[in-house]
């Protein structure tokens, strides 16, 4: 794994006092590594992987109302085959992952539903399917009814999807949620979270839509992760997509690992946690050397507006929709290839941020700016910076 990104610059060291991670590459040998190096450490895995749909997903930009580049793909050769080895050699080692009393929450539908039970079964045990006493494996197949969506004159529409709880072990952790009942004789009550979980999904206009596609609702995931887990626990999200599992998580206090192979899917992801702030250091890794194309120097620059004050600045009128970034982040003193921001913020209209030189930085130091695009993509330019050099007000092209 190559060290990427680590927020803030002082966490570099942190990984073993509970950083949280994302990755960037294919999850199966990021499996591999985490499970060399992580083995049964994992509380809960929640995965929502592709449902073999035979379709490729789109994201879709909200700021352009329109849809950009495919954000995964999901079509197989011939029958379910190739997509049921895909998900065998990842649930082989998401079982190894988790510890003796960690449960696995796989989201699938009607499509791979059925296979998908079967080969669970046969790696972690038939569990609840098996008479008498307690034993690991399957404990749930619980039904999200949902409501949006469309009709057919040919079947019933499709309204629900199915997740599958698994645990490990022969115990578990367990703290039913509450819901309100709906009988007349408990009418005001609460009452324990059947396995019929009425949740709506989130519409085109939800607050908290990304545009990535097939973006679960918070609250789906509050309801697992609450009733699994304890503050401190160590989340993992093997296909993290639009962020929300580790989003989440991380706001209900637990450690997080996020895996996706898209750019994507990484920035989208990046951004949510940046936005509800951090509670830990952040280690982004990946599995190949990234390279990034210059930011274009009549657009992006930082200025100095006194002895210890910088501004970032974004001249929108020259960048198009599809690259204008939506954060930026500094690195003042940057050495080796991994990338340790000191400063970072959003670009918002009529907002230009500023940012305190930091302390210890009497001198001239080699800096790296970032700006981070809506569609993944990452520009990067680096610059010697002497504080005394520039008179103030000045302007620095990067």
């Amino acid at each position: 794994m190559l060290a990427y990104e680590i927020w803030p610059s002082d966490g570099a060291s942190s990984l073993q006092d509970g950083a949280d991670q994302l990755f960037l590459g294919d999850n199966l040998r990021v499996l591999d590594h985490l499970v060399d190096s992580q083995e049964g450490t994992v509380d809960l895995i929640y995965i929502d992987p592709p449902f073999a749909t035979g379709v490729d997903r789109k994201y879709v930009n909200r700021s352009a109302n329109r849809s950009e580049d495919v954000a995964y793909g999901d079509i197989w050769d011939g029958d379910l085959t190739d997509y049921l080895a895909f998900m065998q050699e990842r649930l082989v080692r998401l079982h190894r992952l988790l510890k003796p009393d960690g449960s696995l929450f796989l989201h699938c539908d009607y499509r791979a539903s059925p296979n998908l039970a079967l080969m669970c079964d046969d790696i972690f045990g038939r569990g609840a399917r098996r008479p008498g006493g307690t034993h690991p494996g399957f404990r749930n197949e619980i039904i999200w009814r949902y409501g949006l969506g469309g009709s057919s004159s040919r079947c019933y529409p499709h309204k629900h999807d199915i997740i599958f709880w698994y645990s490990r072990g022969e115990t578990w952790k367990f703290k039913p949620p509450m819901v309100p009942a709906t009988s007349q004789r408990m009418r005001g009550q609460l009452k324990k979270c059947p396995d019929v979980w009425d949740i709506p999904s989130l519409n085109n206009m939800a607050h908290e839509r990304t545009g990535y596609p097939t973006q679960k609702p918070q609250a789906l995931l509050e309801r697992i992760i609450e009733a699994h887990t304890e503050p401190g626990d160590l989340v993992l999200d093997a296909f993290c997509g639009s962020g929300t599992t580790v989003a989440v998580a991380q706001r209900l206090g637990r450690r997080i690992i996020g895996v996706d192979q898209g750019p994507l899917s990484l920035h989208i992801t990046r951004r949510r946690l940046l936005e509800q702030g951090l509670n830990r250091p952040l280690h982004i890794s990946t599995l190949e050397p990234m390279e990034h194309p210059l930011a274009s120097e009549s657009s992006c620059f930082l200025g100095s507006s006194g002895d210890t004050e910088w501004t970032v600045r974004l001249d929108s009128s020259l960048v198009s929709d599809d690259e204008s970034p939506e954060l930026w982040a500094v690195d003042w003193s940057s050495t080796g290839e991994c990338f340790c921001p000191d400063a970072h913020g959003r670009f918002a209209a009529m907002e230009q941020p500023e940012i305190c030189w930091p302390n210890g930085l009497s001198g001239r130091t080699d800096a790296r700016v970032r700006f981070y695009g809506r569609s993944g993509n990452v520009f990067e330019r680096q610059v010697a910076l002497d504080p005394h050099a520039l008179a103030a007000p000045s302007l620095l092209e990067l």
